[in-house]
């Protein structure tokens, strides 16, 4: 059966107070794990990952004429031409010369074929037109400079090919409207189109999106633009077997790209909703992707330790507890799957705007270099990671909702210095993975602004390497096992600024390691659904959120937290501790080298984990019984 947390990270309000001493007059702000009105510090940007597009929609791209010079009706007997241009042979019309045409009627199977040299530019206006060729492109361009497709207003056009392609035809064009140079679509009418063969709408050269009501239907990819993709204005509605919009040139770093600065998609693909070779830009627009079935399509295998895996169960461990292997994403049968990304780029996501809605079976946001978010909204559920880049991934501005996935945000460097990141994760919250021998660099996160609140079952906030916070709001909901933590780090964990609310399990608990605020972490239990609060001694909530579920280690972090005062903690009204604060971690809870592991009985601490600093990876003690450390599935790394 597959396992789904659909559960929304839970409201969380904090309640600020600028203190003079122990105690003082307190100013609320409430932040939700949904999105609130609540004004943030931003940090200060970062511009470490960029990208530009060298190709924009012109305005007169944006503004077509109808105006025509030659006329062609089909019908079924044949192809009438008007002017001067166009020549027609039975059902086959080809326009020989630049100029604007008025195309229109309606053919089973005949063709419109463009070859009047590189010079030229042609302009097509489509009047009523519905064709279809049982052996080609229904649209061919063959040479011209420019082609540009104008979809009149009040007209409803459709193109389709067939299966009798030539093997030749097949693997050089395959597309119900195909071109081998620029094409522009604008207009105000609609336009259907039927890739019965292969692909839908299909350029070798660029290929800009810029008005009308698009529905593409194909059997693999939905609508290429080779060297680029733009997509400015309009309704597109894509239906594909294969990748939705993709662009496909690897041979040249400018080109192979997607910009989408306005308009409404609709993208439900087999594969990937959206396939870049270099770089995704998205500044407006209105984007809907399911892909590969939706994240309800993947089932995520339990492992022996009641945490999730993705994988193929692979025992690696040294004492046979057992592991999972995270190379890959299968389907349900055990089979590695093909990519079914919502959007996947080669280099460089940037998000500027728009809104984007994603429910992928793969990752929904990927990129193999870097991803930027700097504003926008992203609606996000997947069967994989939410956003996931190999290199960087950034956060500047922005809200970003993750409903539901395997892990959250997931990069080798993670840095947030504003916007509003809600997620929920079945494996870990937030993970910078890899190792500096695999990426150039110590894995880490920085939080300097923004606000998170992360749902996890596994790790809420992991890194391999170190995680500093200098600012922001991190708020993690963490693990009720105790094979994970609400914070997991293998070197350090700084914190100078912003406030932190962890809640997890002991098991694996750590605190920050280097503060110059105060920190208070305490072992107690609280129930699911509870008011958890830090009170000064006059009784004024400082820090108050509601917890979504169970937690038995408490860890609290402000700016208003006073070394040398006394601070209370509340489950709903049941006092769980009470401690002075100091200059460090106070309370006796978990701390900066982590709490330890547990004994046989899966309660007593007594170490640490696997492989971390003071836990089992030789140095740590033994369990008070004598017995050999216990590794608990974990297998050494953060990720």
């Amino acid at each position: 059966m597959r396992s789904c947390y659909k559960a929304l990270a839970a409201l969380c309000s904090l309640t600020l107070s600028v203190n003079t001493g122990c105690s003082g007059n307190v100013a609320s702000s409430d932040m939700s794990g949904e999105s609130s009105a609540t004004v943030l510090p931003t940090g200060e940007s970062t511009d470490r990952v960029t990208s530009t597009v060298p190709h924009k929609a012109s305005e007169k791209d944006l503004s077509p004429s109808s105006d025509c010079d030659s006329a062609v009706a089909f019908t079924s007997d044949g192809a009438q031409c008007m002017g001067s241009g166009v020549s027609a042979d039975g059902n086959v019309v080809t326009i020989s010369a630049a100029g604007s045409y008025s195309v229109s009627g309606s053919c089973s199977d005949g063709q419109l074929v463009i070859d009047c040299g590189k010079d030229g530019d042609v302009f097509i206006v489509l009047n009523g037109l519905d064709l279809t060729c049982s052996s080609g492109p229904a649209i061919l361009c063959e040479n011209a400079d420019n082609l540009t497709i104008t979809l009149n207003k009040n007209t409803q056009n459709s193109l389709s090919d067939g299966t009798g392609y030539s093997s030749e035809q097949a693997d050089d064009t395959g597309a119900a409207l195909f071109s081998r140079d620029t094409l522009v679509i604008n207009g105000d009418g609609s336009l259907t189109v039927n890739g019965a063969y292969k692909d839908g709408i299909k350029s070798k050269d660029g290929l800009k999106l810029c008005g009308g009501t698009i529905s593409v239907t194909a059997v693999e990819d939905g609508i290429i633009g080779k060297d680029y993709l733009l997509a400015a204005a309009g309704s597109i509605t894509v239906n594909s077997g294969a990748d939705g919009l993709k662009s496909t040139n690897s041979g040249d770093d400018e080109k192979g790209y997607v910009s989408i600065t306005g308009g409404d998609l609709t993208i439900i693909s087999g594969n990937d909703g959206i396939q870049v070779e270099t770089v995704l830009n998205i500044s407006d627009g209105d984007i809907n992707i399911t892909s590969g079935g939706g994240s309800a399509a993947v089932e995520h295998t339990p492992a022996k330790d009641n945490s999730f895996g993705k994988g193929h169960f692979r025992d690696f461990s040294t004492d046979g507890t057992g592991g999972f292997d995270f190379s890959d994403l299968t389907n349900s049968s055990g089979e590695s799957a093909e990519s079914m990304k919502a959007v996947k780029a080669g280099t460089t996501v940037t998000v500027s705007g728009g809104r984007i809605t994603a429910d992928s079976a793969d990752d929904a946001i990927h990129s193999n270099g870097d991803v930027n978010i700097s504003g926008g909204v992203l609606n996000l559920s997947t069967g994989d990671d939410g956003i996931h880049a190999d290199g960087l991934l950034v956060v500047e501005a922005g809200e970003i909702n993750i409903t539901e996935s395997y892990e959250g945000l997931e990069a080798p460097g993670i840095e947030i210095s504003g916007g509003t990141v809600s997620l929920v994760a079945l494996d870990d919250g937030l993970n910078a993975g890899g190792s500096s021998a695999d990426v150039g660099f110590t894995p880490y996160i920085t939080i300097s602004g923004g606000s998170v609140t992360a749902n996890a079952n596994g790790d809420g906030i992991d890194s391999n390497g170190t995680i500093s916070m200098s600012g922001g709001i991190l708020v993690v909901f963490g693990p009720t096992d105790n094979s994970n933590g609400a914070l997991d780090y293998e070197q350090s964990f700084a914190l100078s600024g912003g406030t932190l609310i962890a809640l997890g399990s002991k098991g694996m608990g750590q605190a920050p390691s280097t503060l110059s605020q105060p920190c208070i972490s305490i072992f107690s239990s609280a129930k699911a659904d509870t008011t958890i609060e830090v009170r000064d001694q006059d009784g004024n909530a400082i820090l108050s959120t509601i917890t979504p579920k169970e937690c038995t280690s408490l860890i609290f972090s402000s700016p208003d937290l006073v070394s040398g005062c006394e601070y209370s903690v509340y489950s709903d009204e049941v006092l769980l501790a009470t401690v002075t604060a100091t200059d460090g971690v106070s309370g006796g809870g978990a701390s900066g080298n982590g709490n330890g592991t547990w004994n046989r009985d899966g309660d007593t601490p007594w170490g640490g984990g696997f492989g971390k600093p003071g836990r089992n990876d030789g140095s740590a003690p033994a369990p008070p019984d004598g017995t050999p450390p216990v590794n608990n599935g974990d297998t050494g790394t953060a990720a």
